[in-house]
């Protein structure tokens, strides 16, 4: 008797298009850091890290009319903390940014505020400021925000509980989430892609689409079952353009060579979910996939 074999795979296929739509450079690619555990880098984004503030204080006083109309500016230089000061020499040997990073930080994610102190650099292509704080269960929570832009790109606090009675539900769940995704995008270009319990937490994915397909821009967020933040990932603004020309019979020629190459005895599948991603700077598309094969 012949037994049937069902696998999920997941196969990235060079995009076949038309047009001028791109990939911008200038963004980290590697954004979407939707986890393995959840199933998976970055055009409205409203920035969460501090913006520039000035180094001096500026004041204007006008002496008495009858004296002066002269305007006398007094600067008075701010006092920066030693780490402070660390800190900044640490970020110009990598990067001539002017945003005004600091050795803490606060930050408000949806209703909880977190207060976090600088943990490490990490320089490359698109260097990233790694931040950490002290969860109230005594975990380390994990913030990262890039170092040109100063947009938050990742937090990860892990209050992990199990589902129980009292757990909130997936509606009430994706309300928090909704809320926390409007601090990062415009969730009317944004769309609701994906809301789905798993085993540790329920997911979300706030998603772009271009031409009708799911892409990777997007904020995906997972909140555990007593309604806390779990896991944030933003990647916003990766395609320059609007639009692709799909061709489907190319890509669909694609895949199948590719299924009986890897494995020659599927008998057939399924399409879970496919969306436009970038893979080494240019366009794929992801499938994922339910393949039955006899052996």
């Amino acid at each position: 008797m012949r037994k049937v074999f069902i696998s999920f795979l997941i196969i990235v296929i060079c995009f076949v298009f038309t047009g001028a739509a791109v990939p911008k450079e200038s963004n980290r690619l590697d954004m979407v850091k939707e986890t393995i555990i959840s199933t998976a880098e970055t055009v409205a984004q409203k920035e969460t890290a501090t913006n520039v503030e000035e180094n001096s204080l500026t004041t204007e006083t006008t002496q008495n009319p009858e004296e002066s109309t002269e305007i006398i500016v007094i600067e008075e230089t701010e006092t920066l903390s030693a780490e402070d000061k660390a800190l900044k020499a640490e970020i110009a040997k990598i990067s001539d940014t002017k945003i005004d990073f600091r050795a803490q930080r606060q930050d408000k994610i949806g209703a909880k505020t977190y207060t976090s102190t600088y943990k490490e650099l990490v320089d490359g292509k698109y260097p990233r400021i790694i931040y950490e704080s002290k969860l109230e269960n005594g975990k380390n929570a994990i913030f990262e925000y890039s170092v040109n832009s100063g947009n938050l790109t990742m937090a990860f606090t892990p209050t992990r509980v199990s589902k129980t009675e009292n757990s909130i539900t997936l509606e009430e769940a994706q309300k928090i989430a909704t809320n926390i995704a409007k601090q990062y995008c415009d969730t009317s270009v944004y769309k609701l892609s994906k809301a789905k319990e798993s085993y540790m937490f329920y997911e979300f994915a706030f998603a772009r689409y271009i031409s009708g397909y799911e892409t990777a821009e997007g904020v995906y967020i997972n909140i555990d079952f007593n309604g806390d933040l779990y896991l944030l990932t933003i990647g916003t603004n990766i395609f320059e353009d609007k639009d692709f020309t799909v061709d489907e019979a190319k890509l669909t020629a694609a895949l199948e060579k590719y299924l009986a190459e890897a494995t020659p005895d599927y008998t057939s599948y399924e399409i879970e979910r496919q969306r436009i991603s970038v893979s080494n700077g240019k366009p794929v598309i992801e499938y994922y996939l339910t393949i039955k094969s006899e052996g």
